[in-house]
């Protein structure tokens, strides 16, 4: 699909939407709620914006030459174009029965406005002034027409219009989150540089896993996160049972330590690589801020100097009851198994979770070269309890 099929599309979207904008703005024809309803139709008006400029903008990306469009395989150009599609049917089909709404009311008051006219012909200044008194009343009677109508019909079809449209623009980023990993202007540091000031992208949520790609594409003898700060010394973590690697930090969060071991040189002293790859390490996993990574986020580590290795240190979810444990574990584990073993479904939504997982972890590049039931955690939720009587 050509982008000017596309743009032409769009060009006959948004002057739709501005009529839409407008026509709520006469708040006789309708109530209070509108205000609120008119705040989120403009928030996913100003997304469709973003998505435009990125998708329609020529040379907006390095390495880019015309537009993004153009660069997507013909099956998500195709998809876009019939979701612009469905927006057009759904704004001009709320705009037409809208408008009719209007006219309706409107011409209920200027029958009114007549009748008042011809009681007014022949009338005594007494008689006019109580004619007057009547147009008022009347008046009302039209103003409380208008907010029933707008309580039954036009407050429920304002409300889906504005669920429709948010929901369009939820399938549109999830589109474009599927398109935007594999861009090739997303696999060298310098690109990603200059994609992290694009304002379009950082508005609608395309730049969340660029500090991790640029960490991910640095060169090895580069470090882009100084993880120093990070450091603290082991008496800090307080270990649930001794020798466990659950535990506390700060009193109060759930955290779990992974031990790397490391070598050292002629001066008992870590090996430049080995530390080199191990803060890079450290800088990679306290990066991710994507809870679709399904990674836990490195929040601190300590150096045990004497057994020659590093603890990382992991923070857990808030809410869980008791440890994590691993999937081998679980696997393992007749009693488990014997008292509650999970439905299909629930096995076949954690096959996918963990298929997706793998999947974005290698849209950015990052092999984990590890995974295996001994490195897949399981997390339970507490279950919870009933106030006491």
């Amino acid at each position: 699909m050509e982008p000017g099929t596309a743009l032409a599309v769009l060009a006959m979207i948004k002057p739709t939407i501005k009529t839409i904008i407008e026509l709520w703005q006469d708040t006789s024809h309708f109530g209070a709620d509108i205000r609120g309803l008119s705040v989120r139709f403009n928030a996913s008006k100003s997304f469709l914006n973003h998505y435009e400029s990125i998708l329609f903008t020529k040379d907006k990306f390095p390495g880019v030459s015309g537009m993004l469009y153009e660069t997507l395989p013909d099956s998500e150009r195709l998809t876009i174009f019939d979701m612009l599609g469905e927006l057009r049917l759904v704004l001009d089909t709320y705009v037409a029965a809208s408008k009719r709404y209007a006219l309706n009311a409107d011409r209920s008051k200027d029958e009114m406005d007549l009748a008042n006219d011809k009681e007014r012909e022949g009338l005594d200044t007494l008689v006019l002034a109580r004619a007057r008194a009547r147009e008022e009343e009347q008046a009302k009677a039209v103003g409380w027409m208008k907010k029933t109508w707008w309580a039954v019909w036009e407050k429920k079809t304002v409300e889906e219009l504005v669920r429709d449209f948010e929901k369009w623009i939820k399938r549109l980023r999830q589109l474009m989150k599927l398109v935007w990993g594999p861009l090739p202007f997303l696999t060298t540091l310098s690109q990603l540089q200059k994609v992290e000031t694009d304002h379009d992208a950082e508005e609608v949520g395309l730049l969340e896993d660029v500090p991790l790609r640029k960490l991910i594409v640095a060169p090895p003898n580069t470090q882009t996160l100084s993880v120093t700060s990070l450091q603290m010394s082991p008496s800090a973590f307080s270990p649930i049972v001794a020798g466990s690697s659950y535990g506390t930090i700060f009193e109060t969060t759930k955290v779990i330590v992974e031990h790397k071991t490391y070598d050292v040189n002629k001066i008992n002293v870590i090996h430049e690589v080995a530390a080199n790859r191990i803060n890079r390490l450290i800088a990679l996993l306290h990066e991710v801020n994507d809870a679709r990574f399904k990674v836990l986020r490195c929040v601190n580590y300590f150096d045990e100097i004497p057994l020659r290795r590093i603890g990382m240190i992991f923070e857990l979810p808030p809410g869980l009851d008791g440890p994590p444990t691993t999937l081998l574990s679980a696997l393992s584990s007749r009693v488990s198994f014997s008292s509650f073993r999970p439905s299909l479904d629930a096995r076949m939504r954690f096959a996918r979770a963990l298929a997706q997982t793998v999947l974005l972890l290698h849209s950015i590049n990052w092999l984990h070269k590890s995974i295996r039931s001994e490195t897949v955690l399981l997390l339970s939720e507490a279950t919870p309890t009933s106030p006491p009587p």
